[in-house]
């Protein structure tokens, strides 16, 4: 769980990548965490994951204490392919199912 940068509010959201990992999303909707492939049993199979603006490929360097967070309906999900990395201090704690 985390504050959410943007809203203010709290949010759920995966922690994908951490302090000195690279991210990149490219314009076939797929994502690298330090050049390998995000296996994301959790989605439904083939499920993309596009950058902020679509069909454009990004690249995120998560700094100290940051951390890139994906909301798993991709979609409709304001995460860090919006607002960037979160910083430690607005990741609250661990949701469990």
């Amino acid at each position: 769980m985390l504050k959410d940068p943007e809203e203010q509010g709290y949010a759920v959201k995966r922690i994908v990548a951490q302090q000195g990992d690279r991210v990149f999303v490219n314009r076939q909707g797929q994502i690298y965490v330090n050049g390998a492939r995000l296996i994301e049993p959790y989605l439904p199979p083939g499920t993309p994951t596009y950058a902020s603006a679509k069909y454009r490929d990004e690249l995120w360097i998560c700094g100290v204490n940051q951390y890139f967070v994906l909301g798993d309906n991709r979609n409709n999900s304001a995460d860090s392919r919006s607002y960037g990395a979160v910083a430690r201090q607005n990741i609250l704690g661990l949701v469990l199912p």
